[in-house]
């Protein structure tokens, strides 16, 4: 007779085959988890790479390609799916957000909110600055901190535009206004300074809106930073060279000063070829746009062919983005605010920052935070023959019980001539100034890859791709 086969608890065989998947899952998942799920931010913000800045007044190169992206980004870091980089220090992240916040609290207060700018001189035809290249060596790594101390004392102007410190607590040395030209106009000629970078990377991408759309009306140029930066009156930020207020493009021609933009006046092509090259042939770190304003720039990119994913990781506006570079702040739906990246001034700022505060050449700004509390106001009344407690109560619109407190009464009785006390609705603000040093800039300037297009949309692929070269960009 055959030996009987065990039966097999089917409970059993279960049970081994779901331990062995989960073990398998174990293997693999370390290689298969999105990065996304570590909470590290989107492909294409970090990790930090290095630019050797924007060449000032050189020849306009061509557009960067996804092939030709920085060490830190590789080729598909343009593309729609490469790996993420580690996720920013909770300090990096607060910056950010911060700096949202900053913004948004200036516009409430007017900072981002109808600035005015300037009219200043270089002509039409000048060559304009080329776009950042692709990082390699850091700016001024040739120069040690000795020789740049020398120069501090006796040759400031050898180092060029130093953005120092920060964007809302810094300040600017070796400023350039921004120059005259037919193509824009400045409304503040005493407040439109800033680095050389922040300048020609706002000539290139006007220059650039005028190549692909002739006969375009000048763009209205607000307020960048004041002579050697700091506070300005209406702003909290604008402080270190490296921020602009511009308007928009309107179907209806040229506005004098900056006009509220809506889906039926705004000229989508030309404001949305701005935008678009302040990333092709710059780099922001922040674009303050009104969310009634992304959304028709968002549809209008997408219907000319804009690649989606690209357009979902700049724009804030019905995206899932978490680092987005286009957000909103209050006050923007009348002007854009663009924050630079400034490769080669921010870096100098650092360097240079001890022996500027050593030689006198910059303080460190002095912050005043105004604290108001509220007291309760009182009125004093001298009572008559006949006054009650419940009879002043009801005349001051006030209790009893709060006159028995504001004059320590143990009952309600009180006496003629009798001095009270009578405590009001109103309050009485008590404003104390508060006077603080800035904080100093930080220790290492770290600039992300640019947040490039994969590919250019048909209709502008047509005209020739991404950059305009030199020779027919007008200003």
């Amino acid at each position: 007779m055959a030996p009987r086969r065990p039966t097999l608890d089917p409970v059993h065989v279960v049970g081994r085959v779901l331990g062995a998947v989960a073990l398998l899952g174990l293997a693999v998942l370390p290689a298969c988890a999105p990065a996304r799920s570590t909470g590290a931010p989107p492909p294409g913000f970090g990790p930090p790479g290095v630019y050797p800045g924007y060449p000032a007044r050189s020849a306009l190169g061509p557009q960067v390609p996804a092939a030709a992206a920085p060490p830190s980004q590789p080729a598909e870091a343009s593309a729609a799916t490469p790996a993420a980089p580690p996720a920013p220090s909770p300090s990096a992240a607060g910056a950010i957000e911060a700096a949202a916040a900053g913004d948004a609290d200036d516009a409430s207060g007017g900072e981002e909110v109808a600035t005015v700018g300037d009219d200043v001189e270089d002509g039409p035809g000048d060559p304009v600055a080329s776009p950042p290249a692709a990082p390699s060596v850091r700016p001024f790594a040739e120069l040690g901190n000795g020789e740049i101390e020398r120069r501090v004392a006796s040759d400031l102007a050898s180092l060029g535009p130093i953005s120092v410190g920060w964007a809302n607590q810094g300040g600017l040395v070796n400023g350039v206004q921004m120059p005259r030209a037919d193509g824009w106009t400045v409304l503040d000629p005493d407040d439109t300074w800033g680095t050389q970078e922040t300048v020609d990377a706002l000539v290139r991408c006007i220059g650039i809106v005028r190549a692909r759309h002739p006969g375009s009306p000048r763009l209205s140029i607000g307020q960048m930073s004041a002579p050697r930066g700091g506070r300005l009156a209406s702003h909290k930020s604008h402080q270190s060279g490296r921020d602009v207020d511009v308007g928009y493009y309107f179907t209806g021609g040229e506005q004098r000063g900056f006009v509220r933009a809506t889906a039926g006046n705004l000229d989508r092509a030309r404001t949305w070829t701005f935008v678009r090259a302040l990333f092709t042939d710059a780099h922001p770190e922040f674009v303050f746009i009104d969310t009634s304003v992304q959304k028709v720039l968002k549809e209008y990119a997408l219907s000319i062919g804009e690649d989606p994913a690209w357009l979902d990781r700049i724009f804030q506006y019905q995206s899932h983005e978490p680092w987005p570079i286009i957000r909103y702040a209050p006050g923007h739906a009348d002007h854009i605010h663009v924050r630079f990246y400034n490769p080669r001034a921010q870096e100098m700022g650092v360097r240079a920052y001890d022996a500027l505060v050593k030689h006198g050449k910059y303080r460190l700004p002095t912050i005043k935070q105004t604290k108001s509390s509220t007291e309760t106001a009182y009125v004093v009344h001298v009572a008559h023959s006949g006054d009650t407690l419940d009879l002043l109560a009801r005349r001051y619109a006030t209790t009893v019980q709060a006159i028995r407190e504001a004059n320590g009464l143990k009952s309600a009785h009180i006496k003629a001539k009798q001095q009270l006390k009578i405590p009001t609705k109103r309050t009485k603000v008590v404003t104390t100034v508060v006077t603080e040093k800035a904080k100093p800039p930080p220790h290492a300037v770290q600039i992300p890859p640019r947040r490039l297009p994969p590919r250019d949309p048909p209709a502008l692929a047509a005209q020739g791709g991404g950059s305009v070269g030199t020779a027919s960009v007008p200003r």
